[in-house]
């Protein structure tokens, strides 16, 4: 995708190449800089041939030791001790770590990430992984270069290299989102699907854009992207048929104006290039779990990118136009703002009437009120299967995406859907009516007919909740997978 794009930029791109390889604790601790981090407890069983940093992590309140080594290179290791953390947050959570090791990445840099168990382990890699960004856009980056390593006593090195494979997957998904929407449109969305598909045998990748979706029913992706100069797309990877399907779906506005209710003021626009956090997370998933091996025996896997970018222009469509998305339920369009469910709207119907779906998840960046509910670190989860709703809150907590489940309950938000002229409206008119759970009744009511499982994931906040991207969501979606609620086993 950047191949179209002007090359001074691309070679700007390919300078800003940000390095993170996996190692062993001498690996790391033989950088020029390198940083020690874990709670107390985990710190002092660390053991490697640097005794001075031994001595840091087992003094609690660590510090900075340095050497001169027979080369004549000074090295420096920071040991920083986390707070244990509060009763409700799980061992492995690791919103510490990111924030420690982020704040020190640079060029021969090492990391090493100290656990006191094996549930650790995932959770914290996933925090290394995202805390070194595949790349900057600045003219004069600083250089990247990290080793990084994960003690855990007695830690099998299958969970260990699972983690470190994932932790990929997250800085992908990551990339997606940070990048500029000058670089990242519908065309780059495309390409990073097809670049899963070149690198794994065996899938099937389909295609669906423009007036092809005009002309196949598709109302919700043509109306929000048909103004943009990238032409909205369905994109459908899939693994080989089997008995059992699950789908993912994701939410890809590669920006959001807000069309012709554009977002004013001007600094509600800023960040909208994470609108596509949603789609980024699932295709992180997908590529994890085909890269791995871990699509379950009998289960035939679907990622479908629900991409366009809301932009203002002769041919966008307009508050009180009436669409028809592919499920068949008319929709007025109240806010031209709401599109996220629009898009979403066609690719929860193809999962369900192409794809037959047995599980649906979604995942989007649908809501500002998300981030009211459940803040910029938690998702927000919405499903009329308790079930799967729990599966979900479980899968959370080993992978370190944390998220908690919302009410839903359709008898509360029917009402304020109403349409007069058409089978519902695409907003709440009562905006103090549980927003994210209001907009996840929307996409309920596109699965027609259906008795499957499905579950909604807003992830607005935690997939970008400040200056950088996270890549949330992928670890999320692929522990989901295992779950024998997800997997049928």
């Amino acid at each position: 995708a950047v191949a179209s794009r002007p090359t001074a930029m691309r070679r700007a791109v390919a300078r800003a190449s940000r390095v993170l390889r996996w190692g062993s604790v001498d690996e790391a601790l033989q950088r020029r800089n390198a940083v020690v981090v874990g709670r107390a407890g985990a710190l002092q069983s660390v053991t490697h041939s640097w005794p001075e940093v031994a001595a840091l992590a087992k003094s609690k309140e660590g510090g900075q030791t340095q050497r001169l080594d027979e080369d004549g290179k000074l090295r420096k290791v920071d040991v920083a001790v986390l707070k244990d953390p509060s009763k409700r947050i799980p061992k492995g959570h690791a919103g510490q770590l990111f924030k420690a090791v982020s704040a020190k990445v640079g060029d021969e840099m090492g990391v090493v990430v100290c656990v006191e168990d094996q549930e650790a382990v995932l959770p914290a890699a996933l925090a290394v992984g995202r805390s070194v960004p595949l790349r900057t856009w600045k003219s004069k980056p600083d250089p990247v270069d990290v080793v990084a390593a994960v003690h855990c006593p007695g830690a099998d090195q299958a969970s260990l290299n699972r983690a470190f494979k994932m932790a990929e997957s997250v800085r992908v998904a990551q990339d997606l989102v940070d990048c500029p929407p000058e670089f990242c449109d519908v065309d780059a969305m495309i390409a990073a699907a097809q670049q899963v598909v070149s690198d794994n045998e065996g899938l099937q990748m389909k295609v669906i854009r423009g007036t092809d979706l005009r002309d196949g029913g598709f109302g919700g992706l043509w109306a929000v992207g048909r103004a943009a100069p990238a032409p909205p797309a369905l994109v459908i990877l899939s693994t080989p048929p089997a008995a059992r399907s699950v789908a993912f779906v994701g939410k890809g506005i590669t920006y959001d104006t807000g069309g012709l209710a554009l977002k004013v003021p001007a600094t509600n626009m800023k960040g909208m290039k994470a609108d596509m956090g949603g789609a980024a997370a699932v295709l992180g998933a997908f590529r994890h779990a085909v890269g791995a091996g871990e699509v379950p025996e009998g289960v035939q896997l679907h990622c479908i990118l629900c991409l366009a970018e809301n932009s203002i222009g002769p041919t966008s469509f307009r508050n009180d136009d009436v669409i028809i998305p592919y499920s068949g339920v008319s929709v007025e369009v109240c806010n031209t703002d709401a599109e996220g469910r629009l898009v979403l709207a066609d690719g929860l119907a193809y999962a369900n009437k192409d794809l037959k779906a047995h599980v649906i998840v979604d995942a989007a960046t649908l809501t500002g009120a998300q981030l009211v509910a459940t803040g910029k670190n938690v998702a927000a989860l919405m499903s009329d299967d308790e079930e799967l709703e729990v599966a979900a809150v479980a899968a959370g907590r080993r992978s370190g995406d944390l998220c908690h489940p919302l009410p839903f309950f359709s008898e509360f938000y029917a009402e304020g859907y109403k349409s007069a002229i058409a089978d519902i409206a695409n907003i709440d008119k009562d905006n103090m009516n549980c927003g994210s759970a209001g907009a996840a009744w929307f996409l309920r009511e596109q699965l027609k007919d259906w008795e499957g499982r499905w579950l909604h994931v807003d992830l607005a906040g935690p997939a970008f909740p400040g200056d950088r991207a996270t890549g949330f969501g992928v670890g999320l979606l692929a522990e989901l997978l295992q779950d024998p609620v997800v997997s049928g086993k």
